[in-house]
């Protein structure tokens, strides 16, 4: 069997993706820029910076593995 592809194509969709994914990362750490600006203090925001922490980290890593492949 075999396979044709365009590889202009092919390559266009990678710098398309390419950059979406980092437009996210872009995203992520404004977002994480916000959360940490908010005034709010106590155990919950301390609580809840840790989760969003975990949480942006853990898609930071795909992004970048995106971006990587």
């Amino acid at each position: 069997m075999t396979i044709h592809m365009d590889t202009d194509e092919v390559h266009d969709y990678t710098a398309r993706t390419v950059h979406q994914l980092s437009e996210i990362n872009e995203l992520l750490d404004s977002c994480k820029d916000r959360i940490l600006a908010i005034p709010w203090s106590g155990l919950t925001r301390e609580l809840f910076v840790i989760d969003f922490g975990r949480v942006v980290g853990k898609l930071s890593v795909e992004v970048e593995e995106g971006i990587t492949l």
